[in-house]
């Protein structure tokens, strides 16, 4: 199973909606995502009258396009035909669930960050090949937009939280305990929804790379925090 499908989920509390109902029109069978707007009324005082006053849902249907994603071995070579058919294909078997795995992580993750599959997640280009060999190929690839300015945000290492700019990025600007703390504020006030854990806790999901994770585990406030809860117990 690859990292991403452990927080799929049927219902609008999951953070990766998993749709398993397919909706029918005139174009035939369709994913659809509804995502139902906040309301905005203040609602209806005292006696007075609420028949009529009612606020209409503002519902909003994203169509998810369907494409599928193959991979394939193929036994060759002399000291491949010296080995049983048996290991080739636990080998194989192995080789293929992991290499969907890995691709759908890597998918995952460019949609996330609106970034285009011709890219690889460390930001360097994907090598082109044949047509229909690539990422880029698939039929929602032209789905994947770049994320808006409220939704692209930053960490300077002088300014902390400031407006998404990939290209002002410096070496010094490395993610701090205080980051995470001014990343779940800003979520905040811009009614970014969490995810409803136990005990009706809202919970916020932060994916970094292992060398960022260790940056944040040695800064100095985070290390101060640790050890305090360390005593708490």
């Amino acid at each position: 199973m690859s990292f991403i499908n452990q927080f799929a989920g049927s219902g609008s509390n999951a953070m990766v909606q998993r749709v398993s109902e397919l909706t029918k029109s005139d174009k035939g069978a369709r994913a659809v995502l509804t995502l139902l707007a906040d309301m905005t009324g203040d609602g209806v005082t005292g006696d007075n009258t609420l028949e009529g006053n009612e606020e209409s849902l503002r519902a909003y249907d994203i169509v998810i396009q369907l494409d599928q994603l193959r991979f394939a071995n193929r036994l060759a070579g002399r000291l491949a035909d010296q080995k049983s058919v048996v290991t080739f294909r636990e080998h194989s078997r192995d080789a293929l669930a992991y290499a969907i795995a890995d691709r759908i992580d890597q998918l995952a993750f460019l949609t996330l960050s609106g970034v285009a599959y011709t890219q690889k997640n460390n930001g360097a280009l994907r090598p082109v090949y044949t047509s229909g060999q690539n990422l880029g190929d698939l039929a929602f690839n032209s789905d994947i937009t770049a994320p808006t300015s409220n939704r692209h945000r930053r960490w300077d290492a002088t300014n902390g939280l400031v407006a998404g700019d990939v290209t002002a990025t410096v070496a010094a600007d490395k993610l701090a305990y205080n980051t995470i703390v001014d990343l779940k504020a800003y979520a905040k006030d811009n009614y970014i929804r969490g995810i409803r854990s136990a005990g009706n806790e809202e919970t916020f999901h932060l994916f970094v790379t292992p060398q960022v994770m260790a940056d944040i585990k040695l800064d100095s406030d985070f290390l101060a925090n640790v050890r305090n809860a360390g005593v708490r117990g």
